[in-house]
């Protein structure tokens, strides 16, 4: 339920669609939602609004429950009517950051949600980059490059959270390369997400219940979608939308350091040279179902 569906609008496959039936060419202003019902108003978000080509637009629609179900999108019209574009109405389902990483700022990426958790860039952070939904960021592999979300109670998260991303790796680390981490240097505590080049294979690392554990599938240099969810004492791992590992671990103590994007801690190279897209951070623990979509919902075909 309450669940973000990325709506791509373009000439090339929407029969009859065209940017000039908007009122408002330039940012799409006019654009609303509604269930299929045409009831209920939907809160949508437009990531990147592009009349030359795709527009990218997250719409959070209620119930997700089969391939008959449907919205209806609206434009052309006239309306003092407010659009839910940018308040983070869209990612109120539990969210605590999503990062979208579509940004041309040099030194800032920012939350979607209402929290504030806006990503820092250090070193050779490439923006506008051609990402699995919109644009994303390159990371150069060097142990100064990567993105920082300072520590704060809202990304404090314990025993039900899951952690997403998007990923696509340029080449093999040397011995890791990290994609989203909250854990310090000492790995005393906290949480890493990488490839392994010693298992061969995707992990997570969670110091206090386990150590390493890993999934299936080794790097083809393609776009691939991993999640992380802990609940209730147990850890799981999946890749592109297939849960490939579970285990039950007990608790994790959390780090009270950054969240961390392309790097395990500050205190090891172990970076990722390639890109990263859609960053998430959820206060809950994302079912099965959930997590398939979202990587359904977003893969490039």
């Amino acid at each position: 339920t309450n669940f973000p569906v990325l709506v791509i609008l373009n000439t090339s496959s929407i029969p009859q669609f065209a940017y000039s039936q908007f009122n408002s060419q330039a940012d799409g202003g006019d654009l609303r939602f509604s269930d299929s019902n045409q009831t209920m108003a939907l809160s949508y978000e437009i990531e990147k609004w592009d009349t030359n080509g795709n527009s990218w637009v997250w719409v959070q629609v209620p119930v997700v429950a089969g391939t008959g179900d449907f919205v209806y999108a609206f434009w052309g019209q006239n309306t003092n009517a407010a659009p839910s574009t940018t308040n983070g109405a869209v990612w109120t389902n539990g969210f605590s950051g999503v990062w979208h990483l579509n940004g041309t700022n040099a030194t800032t990426h920012p939350d979607a949600t209402t929290n504030g958790n806006h990503a820092a860039t250090h070193g050779n952070v490439a923006t506008g980059e051609v990402g699995i939904v919109a644009g994303a960021v390159h990371l150069d592999g060097t142990s100064t490059t990567y993105l920082n979300v300072p520590h704060n109670t809202s990304i404090a998260l314990n025993n039900n959270f899951t952690v997403e991303t998007w990923f696509k790796m340029d080449s093999y680390p040397s011995a890791f390369a990290g994609f989203v981490a909250k854990s310090p240097s000492s790995y005393a505590n906290g949480w890493f997400l990488t490839y392994s080049v010693s298992a061969g294979k995707f992990t997570s690392y969670i110091p206090t219940a386990g150590g390493y554990r890993a999934c299936d599938g080794s790097p083809d240099f393609n776009w691939h979608h991993l999640a992380f969810r802990f609940q209730g004492g147990t850890r799981h791992l999946f890749l592109d939308g297939v849960q490939q590992f579970t285990n039950s671990v007990g608790t994790i103590t959390d780090s009270g350091t950054d969240l961390l994007f392309g790097l395990i801690d500050g205190g090891h190279a172990y970076n990722l040279h390639g890109l990263l897209d859609e960053v998430r951070y959820s206060a809950v623990p994302r079912g099965s179902n959930w997590l398939y979509a979202c990587w359904l919902s977003q893969k490039t075909n």
